[in-house]
């Protein structure tokens, strides 16, 4: 899953995936199989990493057309799942979509899209209400 611990500081990736170095003390939670739908259609396999402090995809390293992509945790506004759209979904696959105040909106297909979302909100947004 990774070169060093990620548990220790090091990166999340590994041998098959691109790395993405972890910041100072920053730990994996959870991770899990995913494929990023990219805007222009594709779709990019690799592993979604929750950290104590982001939300990181890295992609395969054979995969030429994209690259990691992070979001710090704190940036996330909203985690839902709906259907995936405009394409011909054979498998009727949903979609995890994430949406950050830095203006992204990705979308990942994932094993268990609710179980998926339903951690992601757990994590991201139990402590806002008790701001």
């Amino acid at each position: 899953m990774s070169q060093g611990s990620p548990l220790n500081g090091g990166s999340v990736g590994g041998r098959l995936l691109q790395n993405v170095d972890l910041l100072g003390d920053e730990q994996v939670l959870w991770s899990a199989h995913a494929d990023r739908l990219m805007p222009y259609g594709a779709e990019a396999t690799g592993r979604l990493f929750l950290t104590t402090q982001r939300i990181v995809f890295c992609p395969l390293k054979r995969d030429l057309f994209s690259g990691p992509w992070a979001v710090d945790r704190r940036l996330v506004q909203e985690v839902w799942v709906e259907p995936r759209a405009g394409i011909v979904d054979l498998d009727h696959k949903p979609q995890v979509m994430i949406r950050a105040d830095v203006g992204t909106l990705e979308a990942f297909l994932v094993v268990s899209a609710k179980a998926v979302a339903r951690r992601l909100n757990k994590v991201l947004f139990a402590d806002s209400s008790q701001s």
